[in-house]
């Protein structure tokens, strides 16, 4: 059994040190959208290419994982410091910065552009983030209380990006407003569900409102599988169905990650 992490006494920022990473300047943010040279479409409620094509949400999602495991690599190197350095204070500031950045990152892209964000949207980013941080507290303190292995340390700081990505779903939920998008459907994405993903997805296109959000089944942030938007209830839901090569939200076809658990 390995041992435990036992780092050196250290003082931790103030909380209210961390207000200023929860108040975003989105004009500062990276648009992964931009990058790629897509834009949103708000008849079509999904991203074009630069020639009018649509953007495959599978593309979409492959996305997200090149951004993910990059952020991993970052959190992987901070833990790795920390070891080093046994300063636990500074490794929450750095981790609390990356947090908030990646929550940032996928925010812009499930709201489609800086101009769709709204003040409700904003406070939404801001008190999700004001909660990780204090989560954060939580962590760092079982830390320095001696209650973890580094490997424990390292498995357990990989859930912030993790959480982090959830936050597109949760813009596209936004952009995608009731009155013109009052259905919806629960697709399978590539990955091994617990039982009541398939569940949802039998149910076909629904009611907004009427479907177990992603995030609050039993699979948790395991969950792969999308809610696909839709203007009337008789649209085919076969079309936007995921590929076998496709990206879920967590289990994925092509690439392996670590299995999650909600941050805390």
């Amino acid at each position: 059994m390995a041992d435990k992490f036992n780092p050196s006494p250290s003082n931790l920022p103030d909380l209210s040190e961390y207000d200023t990473l929860a108040d975003i300047d989105w004009e500062e943010v990276r648009s992964l959208a931009e990058e790629q040279g897509w834009k949103w479409d708000d008849d079509q409620g999904t991203y074009v290419d630069d020639d009018g094509e649509v953007v495959g949400l599978d593309t979409v999602l492959e996305l997200t994982y090149e951004e993910l495991g990059q952020l991993k690599n970052e959190v992987a190197q901070l833990t790795e410091n920390l070891e080093e350095s046994e300063d636990v204070g500074e490794w929450e500031r750095k981790l609390a910065e990356l947090a908030a950045a990646t929550a940032a990152l996928f925010f812009l892209l499930g709201i489609g552009s800086r101009d769709a964000i709204a003040d409700d949207h904003e406070q939404h980013v801001k008190d999700r983030l004001t909660t990780q941080f204090e989560f954060l507290r939580q962590f760092s303190n079982d830390i320095l209380d001696g209650n973890l292995t580094i490997d424990g340390i390292r498995a357990r700081a990989n859930l912030y990006p993790q959480d982090a990505q959830l936050h597109y779903s949760q813009a596209q939920e936004f952009i995608h407003n009731t009155e013109e998008w009052p259905y919806y459907a629960s697709i399978l994405g590539s990955c091994n569900h617990c039982q009541e993903c398939p569940e949802e997805a039998a149910k076909g296109i629904v009611k907004r409102g009427s479907l177990v959000p992603i995030g609050d089944r039993q699979c948790l942030w395991n969950c792969c599988c999308m809610l696909q938007y839709h203007k009337t209830q008789d649209d085919d839901t076969n079309g936007h169905r995921l590929t076998s090569h496709s990206f879920g939200w967590v289990g994925i076809s092509k690439l392996t990650l670590p299995v999650t658990v909600p941050v805390t």
